[in-house]
Formats: C-alpha cells, structure tokens, sequence
C-alpha cells in the first residue's frame, strides 16, 4: 500500500513535467465538497431551466407560507436569513414571524421595519417565551399560504429552495409532505458537511429525524395532525414528521442541497448534546410513535450514539409469539425443490408455516418450522431466484 502511494505520487510528479498548465490543472487535488458545489450550484443555464418550470407549471404553483419562529436572534443572522428569502427565483411566498417573548426593543423595531417595507412579511408575537412550538402554531396561524416551509432564524434558503418545491408540489396533487437535502454554514458563510438523504424511508425515520431541513408540507396535513407539540420542543419537528407522514399521502424526496444549517454553538447541527433536551424530546416523540403504530419495541440512544452525541436511536423489539406464515409460489417450469425448503427453514422464526403453490393448484405444506431469528428473504441468504416469496 505504501509502495503504490509513492508510485502514484512520481507519476503525478512527471505528469507535471510534461502537460501544459491548464492540463496539470486537473491534477490538482481539491476538496470534495466545495468541488461538488463548484459543479452543481445555480448558474445562468439551471436558473433558465428552472424559470421555464415555473412558467409551464404557473397554473398549478401553490402559494408557500415561510414559518419563522424567532427568540433573541443575533439580528445579523436573522437579518442573513431573511435576506436569503427574499433573493428567491419563487417569489410566491409569504414570511411568518413569530417573537416567541424576546422582549427586545431592538428586534422589535427590525421586525416592524420589515413587515412595513415588503408586504410579504407578517409578524406576531407572544407575550412570554412559551417554546418553539407555540411560537411555531402562532405563526402558522397568520399565514395563509398552500405549503409550509420551516425556516430557522439563523438559518440560510438557497435561490432555488422555494421554487424546488413549489413546482414538486405543483407537480405531486397527491404530494402532502417534501423535504431536500442540506448542509452546514458557519459564520463565514463557508458550506460543509451536506447530507445527501435518500428517499422515502419510513424504517429510516424511526431512527432519527434524517429528513432534517428542508421540510416543507400542506396546510391540510399540518392542521389535520394539529401542528406541533410543546411537550415535544427541542424534536418537535420530528414529532410532527412522525404524525404527519402517518397521514399523508405521498411523500417527496428532492434530491438537491436547498438548506443552509447554521452551525453555531448552542444548535444541534454542532452536537446533539448542545440541546441535551433533544434527544430525551425525540426518545418520546419515537416511544409515543411505537405505542400509535402498535410496534412492541422500546427506544435506545445506543451506547456508541451517546459518545458520538449524535441522535441515533435504536429499536429494541420484544419478541412476538404470533405465527407467521410464508407463501411460495412455484414456477409453471419448475418444482420447488426440498433442498430449498430446507434452507428456508433455517431461518424462519419460532413459529412458522410455510405454504407451498405449485403450478397445478395442489397446497403443499410444511408447518412449526422452528427456528429462534426472522429475516428478509432474497439473494443475499443465499436462495435461488426461482422461487418468487410473499410475506
């Protein structure tokens, strides 16, 4: 290994030697990250493309209300935050702002400033801290928009946040819940640490809140599940993500870095432990989710999740006495051989039975399999892909 990285680096010395200085360019070594934003970023030909979707897509676009709960911001952040929604290519959007009792004059006068110069803007404010949830509902309840789109008060859109997801929405009729992918800004404005997120996991989020910033989600659903929960600050979001996505009816992954999170300390886009309340809040929020779903399981922040401080949880499952039953259906060519069967049954749970169709319609059987696991069935264990398997 250490040969082959000092054979690598005299070819790189060489090469050198002899390409132009535009050649030796490309082997230059650069940082991943900011190499990919280089590459995929908005520029002159995306922002075409995109104001082309939302002419074709106008009739359909809905109108998207911005949740901004605000506490003692650092007003120049704030004022960051807001700066970017109003450089959106979408400008059907309407700002919401709750003062959840900051008692600060001089975020009063911002907040009156701004809702004075652009009417976009509409503020309210709670007479005294009463949690990001409440001031979340107050918010809410001053918007009259279609979709809802959390923004934190420190936190940064890209240009195209809003209309990514105004034209998933225009797109989806049946689309109820989005999210984007995101990554991290410091106070430079430096981006690092995207999370690229896959799409729609419902095992995934009983793991952790992964669908993170952007969320954005109807009226309708928001409503129906009754908005967010005080008993939950701190993963309120992931409460209202649980009981939303029960009801919704399609749920949409966009697979572009539309968020900027701000990493600061205090937030927990450091370190889960900078709000240790989150991560008892999102062991509730997950517990109550089981006991709802009736999944006999009970929440762990492992031991290796406690040293990273991340909020990774794991699910414990009781285990169940209730039998369970395979069906296999055999090919029309062939016969379902004993030696399969067998192999089957090695890795059936305490209480099985398994029923086998032939091509002619007889029911075979084999039943009490026993056997102390359960697992998902497939090439991986090793069964030939004739067999087709239901569960």
């Amino acid at each position: 290994m250490r040969f082959g990285t000092i054979r690598a680096a005299v070819w790189r010395f060489v090469l050198r030697l002899f390409l132009s200085r535009a050649q030796s360019g490309l082997l230059r070594r650069e940082h991943s990250y900011q190499d990919w934003i280089q590459h995929n970023g908005m520029n002159h030909w995306r922002r075409l493309d995109l104001a082309s979707a939302l002419i074709e897509q106008q009739e359909r676009l809905p109108s998207v209300s911005v949740i901004m709960p605000v506490y003692r911001p650092d007003l120049a952040l704030l004022t960051d935050a807001i700066t970017s929604l109003q450089q959106q290519s979408f400008d059907a959007w309407q700002l919401c702002i709750c003062d959840d009792g900051s008692n600060d004059p001089e975020l009063s006068q911002l907040l009156d400033g701004l809702a004075r110069n652009d009417q976009r803007i509409r503020t309210t404010s709670l007479p005294s801290n009463a949690g990001i949830s409440a001031a979340s509902n107050a918010a809410v309840r001053i918007s009259d928009g279609d979709v809802l789109l959390f923004l934190d008060q420190d936190d940064l859109l890209s240009e195209d946040c809003l209309a990514e997801f105004a034209l998933v929405f225009a797109t989806g009729p049946h689309v109820d819940l989005a999210y984007s992918d995101h990554d991290k800004v410091d106070r430079n404005g430096h981006q690092h640490s995207p999370q690229f997120k896959p799409a729609w996991s419902p095992t995934l989020l009983l793991s952790h809140m992964y669908c993170g910033h952007a969320l954005a989600l109807r009226r309708s659903l928001f409503d129906a599940v009754g908005g967010m929960r005080s008993e939950f600050d701190g993963s309120q979001d992931y409460d209202l993500v649980l009981r939303a996505t029960e009801n919704a009816r399609e749920i949409r992954h966009i697979p572009k870095i539309l968020y900027h999170w701000r990493a600061m300390p205090g937030s927990t886009a450091v370190a889960a432990t900078e709000k240790p309340g989150s991560i008892a809040a999102g062991q509730a929020c997950l517990t109550e989710a089981l006991v709802r779903r009736n999944l006999p399981a009970q929440v762990v922040w492992s031991d290796w999740a406690t040293t990273k401080s991340v909020g990774l949880f794991e699910l414990a499952f009781a285990e169940q006495d209730e039998p369970v039953t395979i069906v296999v259906f055999e090919d029309d060519s062939e016969r379902i051989e004993a030696q399969w069967l067998d192999a089957l049954h090695a890795v059936l749970p305490t209480r099985a039975q398994v029923v086998t169709l032939p091509g002619d319609g007889t029911a075979l059987g084999r039943s009490n399999f026993r056997h102390r696991t359960w697992c998902s069935f497939g090439l991986a264990h090793g069964f030939p892909a004739r067999p087709r398997l239901f569960r």
